[in-house]
């Protein structure tokens, strides 16, 4: 059974950032690499969403590693996906909120 995912305001803004910052400062290659990425990992979760780490068991938020440098958490709610956000490794970790 595939999910249906669904995308949070701050996650579409998150990885629009993410994938300026990839165009303005290591070009269209990388920035096409980090899309296909994350497509592939999209594709992942809806088919499998148990399969990456759990890091909030009550909020059934997971975490997903895209690259050493970005992180997706999402949440499983019920046979939905909500992507919450695309988090760069660089910020403080306490800028978390879920």
């Amino acid at each position: 059974m595939n999910f249906k995912v669904f995308v949070s305001l701050q996650a579409e803004a998150d990885y629009d950032e993410v994938l300026n910052y990839l165009l303005t400062e290591w070009g269209q290659k990388t920035a096409l690499d980090f899309i296909g990425k994350v497509e592939q990992t999209l594709l992942t979760i809806s088919e499998s969403p148990e399969l990456f780490a759990c890091k909030n068991k009550k909020k059934k938020i997971h975490q997903c590693v895209i690259n050493p440098r970005v992180i997706l958490y999402y949440k499983i709610s019920g046979n939905e996906i909500e992507l919450i956000t695309f988090f760069q490794t660089r910020q403080h970790p306490g800028k978390l909120k879920f």
